[in-house]
């Protein structure tokens, strides 16, 4: 787990990938618009993540398995009270767990009812996982951590959250040189368009869902039961 932490690390940092994340954080700053949150976790991604997506955000904790953490933790194991947290942020924490689905289970159990849990993650159908074979940048964290975004939508949904946005996230080839990087600027504008689909990366913001009691039907029991 620590050598996966570790190659997330330098793969945000890498020439080709960096781009897309600075870009990625716009798209999050829209998507939170609006959104408070008394008590937020940040789990994984880059430390300082939710200070840059929330400017507003008085105080939050982050949690990884790294020494420079608010909470130090395996992130399959998160060492959180039960529905205690309005808001959850997972910036390409997916990609550092062999199973996401755990990690998508352990934070809806520590959001509270209709807490939210915005997520990214890196788009299987892509120019990145199109040129992954080819690049070794892409390859940085293993190929089992591109996702179908469809995939990532039933995971939520078997978690009990409802998926409120998706939204796809940079178009561009990668490229490592940051000129060609602005030439590409016209993929951004024509595949939201065209093909929305094909994102390099994806993010989700989904509501845990309220648990209604179940009704019960009235029972007649003179009925049922007739006196003799």
């Amino acid at each position: 787990m620590k050598d996966e932490a570790q190659a997330t690390n330098h793969w945000y940092e890498n020439p080709i990938i960096s781009p897309l994340i600075h870009q990625e954080i716009l798209y999050w700053q829209a998507a939170l618009e609006g959104v408070t949150a008394k008590f937020c976790l940040q789990i994984g991604g880059v430390k300082g993540f939710a200070e840059k997506v929330m400017p507003n955000l008085v105080g939050h904790y982050y949690i990884d398995n790294r020494p420079d953490t608010s909470i130090q933790s395996e992130l399959i194991y998160l060492p959180i009270r039960p529905h205690s947290v309005d808001l959850i942020l997972m910036p390409h924490s997916l990609e550092s767990v062999t199973k996401p689905t755990l990690l998508i289970d352990q934070a809806a159990l520590c959001l509270a009812p209709n807490g939210l849990l915005v997520i990214s993650v890196l788009n299987r159908h892509s120019w990145f996982g199109l040129c992954r074979p080819y690049q070794a940048a892409l390859r940085a964290i293993g190929s089992q951590h591109y996702f179908q975004a469809m995939k990532v939508v039933q995971w939520l949904s078997h978690a009990n959250l409802t998926v409120e946005k998706q939204k796809g996230m940079g178009y561009r080839p990668p490229v490592s040189e940051s000129v060609f990087y602005d030439v590409l600027k016209i993929f951004d504008i024509v595949g939201q368009m065209a093909w929305p689909q094909w994102s390099n990366s994806v993010l989700f913001l989904a509501r845990k869902n309220r648990v209604g009691m179940t009704p019960v039907k009235a029972v007649s029991w003179n009925k049922k039961y007739a006196l003799s």
